[in-house]
């Protein structure tokens, strides 16, 4: 996918702003005109298979939220966007925020398996026979600690969690 900041983004954000609505109270881009397929008001883009509204345009494939935050604020985000409640099709203005990589991944639910518990940062080590956690940043592992119980464990997580990711901080 095309990032903004390597396409002459100047450019494309000014075409944008001619053939693109942003409504920020409902998320909705929209176009501005009747064009071949294209109706005045249709909603521009299209929802991929993990959520996510992506617009073709000017040979360009744009993330929505991207595009809505660059129509709002008339230039491009410098990091990435977070969907803060989640959703990646709800691109409303109060649920974008500008995040860094690890504030983004910091706002991700708990993906329990096998060898994780239900508990967001929890796993069990069987040869210590202890609850660990950890959380990462910035591509590093920081280990939090042994315990008796999945529960201490998480609250550990939570604290630390909450400490470094502040708003972003989502811990189920």
């Amino acid at each position: 996918m095309a990032h903004p900041k390597d396409i002459c983004s100047v450019g494309l954000l000014e075409k944008l702003k001619l053939f693109i609505n942003y409504d920020k109270n409902t998320g909705e881009l929209t176009w501005k005109c009747t064009k071949q397929k294209i109706k005045l008001g249709q909603r521009a883009g299209y929802v991929d298979s993990r959520g996510y509204v992506n617009l073709n345009f000017c040979s360009h494939r744009l993330m929505g939220h991207r595009v809505a935050w660059a129509l709002h604020y008339g230039k491009w985000p410098l990091n990435q966007i977070d969907h803060a409640d989640m959703n990646p099709s709800n691109n409303k203005l109060n649920n974008l925020r500008e995040a860094t990589d690890c504030q983004n991944k910091a706002n991700t639910k708990a993906r329990p398996n096998k060898i994780y518990s239900t508990l967001k940062g929890v796993t069990y080590d069987k040869r210590r026979k202890k609850w660990q956690t950890t959380i990462y940043r910035n591509g590093h592992k920081k280990f939090l600690g042994y315990f008796d119980t999945a529960k201490k464990a998480y609250f550990v997580y939570c604290k630390a969690v909450k400490l470094y990711d502040g708003e972003f901080a989502r811990v189920a």
